[in-house]
């Protein structure tokens, strides 16, 4: 399983990494969709990963999808099935990335759409104040949607598949505005610990995790310029492995 994704997953990839266990997030933030060929190729040229048969991409936060690009992309992912995320962004290329995302699903039948941006109408509660980025409730509410296309689709994490491979994983923190709306945002609640596959026990404060390898490609190291929390240190959580899934509920 590969995710493709802008800084709206990748500020929650912790349980991204969570809900599903074999696959890896390759996120970088203000990444718009003429970057995701050059990761699709790196991931695909590694032995290792060629058991990758899903692709989610969440992009057009950061601008407009052209057709030949997505056309190529889909292209070169041969028969993997490819979930495309429908932007729900309050910036005036959403609504044409949204007809290009039809376009894809209308000609391809490989490529499956996830309406986030029915899902989320009127759902205020999903947004931090940008109006863009998630909040628990909106992570849940996306993560919800992506893994019920998902088994729709024939995605199941047999027992003992191997996790998808890349570079040793490093942390970057967020900013720390990223961090205390992450915070005010994401309060723990008692109900977090019910045993819903859709939405499992979590550290009771969730941060954003950043796995460095698949935010540089190319370059080893980060290169953001975050600044530490009020109380001048970063705040990291392991992500939590979930067991894997035997059946498609």
């Amino acid at each position: 399983m590969l995710f493709i994704s802008d800084s709206v997953l990748l500020g929650w990839s912790g349980y991204v990494v969570h809900q599903v266990p074999d696959g890896i997030l390759d996120g970088k933030v203000g990444r718009s969709f003429p970057q995701a060929m050059p990761v699709l190729t790196s991931m695909l040229s590694q032995p290792e990963n060629r058991h990758i048969k899903d692709i989610v991409v969440e992009l057009g936060t950061n601008g407009y999808v052209e057709w030949p690009e997505l056309e190529a992309f889909i292209q070169a992912a041969g028969d993997r099935q490819i979930f495309l995320v429908m932007p729900s962004v309050p910036r005036p290329w959403a609504a044409e990335v949204r007809q290009t995302y039809l376009r894809a699903k209308a000609k391809y039948g490989n490529v499956h759409l996830i309406p986030w941006d029915d899902i989320s109408r009127d759902h205020f509660n999903y947004f931090v104040a940008d109006q863009v980025h998630l909040t628990w409730d909106g992570i849940q509410a996306l993560m919800r949607a992506i893994l019920e296309s998902l088994w729709k689709h024939g995605y199941t994490l047999p027992k003992g598949a191997p996790r998808a491979s890349g570079p040793s994983p490093a942390l970057v923190p967020t900013t720390a505005t990223q961090s205390s709306d992450m915070a005010q945002a994401n309060p723990p609640r008692s109900e977090d610990t019910q045993l819903d596959p859709l939405k499992p026990t979590l550290p009771t404060h969730p941060t954003a995790l950043v796995a460095s390898q698949h935010t540089n490609i190319g370059n080893p190291k980060p290169t953001t310029t975050e600044t530490p929390s009020p109380s001048g240190e970063y705040d990291f959580q392991e992500p939590m492995v979930a067991a894997p899934a035997t059946s498609t509920p």
